[in-house]
């Protein structure tokens, strides 16, 4: 994550913080780079006091691109 995604993730937990149903969620691939990204979501989330939840693509996918593609009508 960049300088401005964190910034910007920052601000969204800030508001969240207000909002008693505030929830993050993050939809990650179900790689190691993926749980690693969602473990520090989690984290950041932890630390302004909301709470946390995460999506893995279905199907046992690895990835959300394949899990989509699963879905498109074949033309």
């Amino acid at each position: 994550m960049g300088p401005a995604t964190i910034t910007a993730l920052q601000q969204l937990l800030l508001d969240l913080m207000t909002d008693p149903t505030g929830l993050l969620i993050a939809a990650t691939d179900a790689d190691t780079a993926g749980r690693r990204y969602a473990a520090r979501l989690e984290d950041m989330a932890a630390d302004a006091g909301v709470r946390f939840d995460a999506i893995l693509p279905p199907d046992r996918l690895n990835d959300w691109n394949d899990a989509l593609r699963a879905r498109a009508p074949v033309l």
